[in-house]
């Protein structure tokens, strides 16, 4: 066997790179808290992590997804409240015009206009960026008015020919649809967010035309002409703007039930808000047994193995003034 200086220091050499690795182990641990760094150091563990980091991570991303719907459907609920004191306005002004007295018809006119430019406006109302009322088509780019041009609004109020029955020439376009916007809100599960234009102002927009009525008897007389300052109601004029107010009286109790079942989707959608937070923290507790160190124990580990790397450097110290001589001897 042939002996040389350098043999002394093979297994002396193996023994300090097997500390100085464990030293490096228990350090990690300490500064990062997890017991598991690599995946040699416990397979199973790291398995199970990785399980437990998916369905955390997935049920963020519909936390997330909620988050946002739930900011949606409370400015829904404003925008509903605004329809429905806009409506019932509307409806009071029209039930007093009833009485001669009240007002005249032309100034009753401009009131009505007023309303529909109101309703409109909110008709049109948008959040972050994508319109709340016209179905799918909710960016500008995607609005395409009745030409094939582009528009920036899904409603717009345009005056056209007048005729008998409209002589104002008043109506409302619509270059939304009726189409539904669906969320996944869990791994099995969708909702419907959005209130379309069909089930809240009526198929053929039957809320607008109420007030489109309300204007024409307001500022026409039957025949077509405009009213004058001392023009009053006719019997039928008043047969018809009862008809409009009780039509308007239907619109507003539909959108108060749109308004109870927003106000019903808002509850449902928060609780499972609540029950993704809950079973996360579940998750993460899960997580941390498997994967978070014990630092006192780490910090025991670590004194111990620096006592062992002091130890063996010491008895290396000694081998090297140990010469070959010795080995004979």
């Amino acid at each position: 066997m042939r002996v040389t200086p350098s043999s002394q220091y093979i297994g002396f050499t193996r023994q300090v790179g097997r500390i100085q690795a464990n030293k490096n182990a228990e350090q990690v641990r300490i500064s990062t808290g997890k017991e598991v760094i690599n995946l040699s150091d416990s397979p199973e563990r790291v398995i199970d992590i990785k399980l437990f980091d998916k369905k955390i991570n997935q049920n963020e991303k519909y936390q997330d997804v909620l988050d946002m719907t739930l900011s949606e459907l409370y400015n829904v609920d404003g925008l509903l409240d605004g329809f429905t004191q806009i409506l019932n306005d509307a409806r009071r002004v029209a039930v007093d015009a009833a009485n001669a007295d009240a007002v005249s018809l032309q100034a009753l006119g401009a009131y009505f206009r007023g309303y529909i430019e109101d309703l409109v406006q909110i008709a049109n109302a948008d959040f972050q960026g994508h319109f709340l009322f016209a179905g799918t088509k909710t960016t500008v780019n995607s609005i395409e008015d009745a030409s094939g041009g582009s528009s920036s609004s899904p409603f717009e109020i345009t005056t056209g020919i007048s005729g008998p029955d409209n002589p104002s020439a008043l109506s409302i376009n619509f270059y939304g649809n009726d189409k539904d916007r669906i969320i996944n809100k869990s791994s099995k599960t969708t909702e419907k967010i959005n209130m379309n234009a069909g089930e809240l102002f009526g198929a053929n927009q039957e809320v607008f035309s109420y007030l489109i009525d309300l204007v024409n008897m307001a500022e026409f007389n039957e025949d077509g002409s405009e009213r004058g300052d001392q023009d009053a109601f006719t019997q039928g004029d008043l047969t018809r703007l009862d008809k409009a107010q009780k039509g308007i009286m239907d619109s507003l109790m539909n959108i108060n039930r749109l308004a109870a079942r927003n106000g019903t989707k808002i509850n449902r959608l928060e609780i499972m808000r609540n029950q993704l937070s809950d079973e996360n923290i579940r998750l993460m507790d899960y997580r941390s047994i498997r994967q978070d160190s014990d630092v006192a124990e780490a910090a025991m580990n670590l004194q111990r193995e620096e006592y062992a790397l002091q130890y063996t450097l010491q008895v290396g110290a000694r081998m090297n003034q140990i010469s070959l001589f010795d080995f004979i001897r």
